[in-house]
């Protein structure tokens, strides 16, 4: 089991790499706690500090850092997170790698 700290740290880390891909900084903009581990939400630093809806993203699924073993699992942005909760609770045993659900 990982304590908040190591999975804060490990969505950060997942944030940097992102950020070289696209070119610009990004924020976690909420952190949402399940007994799964926890869903971090992000989305340009400009947008989460200032609100400018110019700087606001498309597309930037949440992720769940698993609260066992650290694992990171993408969900996508079509259904409400509630069903990608519900389909990772189903099929979490079965993934031990990066996948997107």
């Amino acid at each position: 089991m990982i304590t908040m700290e190591e999975s804060e740290n490990i969505a950060k880390s997942i944030l940097v790499k992102k950020e070289k891909e696209i070119g610009f900084e990004l924020k976690i903009s909420l952190i949402r706690e399940t007994e799964y581990g926890n869903v971090y939400f992000y989305n340009s630093k400009e947008y989460v500090e200032t609100g400018n809806f110019r700087a606001n993203l498309l597309g930037n699924s949440p992720f769940i850092v698993d609260i066992e073993d650290g694992v990171v699992h993408f969900f996508g942005t079509a259904f409400s997170l509630e069903r990608y909760l519900g389909e990772y609770a189903k099929y979490r045993s079965q993934y031990g790698e990066m996948r997107t659900f």
